[in-house]
């Protein structure tokens, strides 16, 4: 039951850190950099494309921006998260079976020192 309890706890800790991760407004736009500086110098003019297409047609950051932005795209679908879910539990036996494994593995070692120690 004491492991049943860690697992919830758990569980719920994971669950409270992705809501508090996903409280971000989609009306205000997610700005990742530095903020503009109001004396930039103005952009150079672009080349046109190799494509054919006019220069300048894809959308451009703000100047001072160190990185580009990224949309906000929509959420986890359930399938996502239940595949989540199972894997987490999957890596939780795991790590389980390898914790008992290395202790018991320890312990034989010590178990032998002890026993050639004492001559038996």
């Amino acid at each position: 039951m004491r492991y049943f309890a860690v697992l919830l706890f758990s569980l719920g800790v994971g669950g409270v850190v992705y809501a508090l991760s996903l409280r971000v407004s989609e009306d205000e736009p997610i700005t990742v950099g530095f903020e503009p500086d109001e004396a930039a110098a103005p952009a150079p003019p672009r080349a046109p494309r190799a494509d054919g297409a006019a220069a300048g047609t894809a959308p451009q950051p703000d100047p001072g921006y160190a990185y580009l932005q990224v949309l906000v795209t929509r959420g986890p679908s359930w399938r996502e998260r239940i595949q989540g879910l199972v894997g987490v539990m999957v890596l939780i036996v795991i790590g389980m079976a390898l914790v008992a494994a290395s202790i018991y593995a320890a312990g034989s070692v010590i178990d032998r020192t002890i026993q050639k120690f004492l001559g038996q």
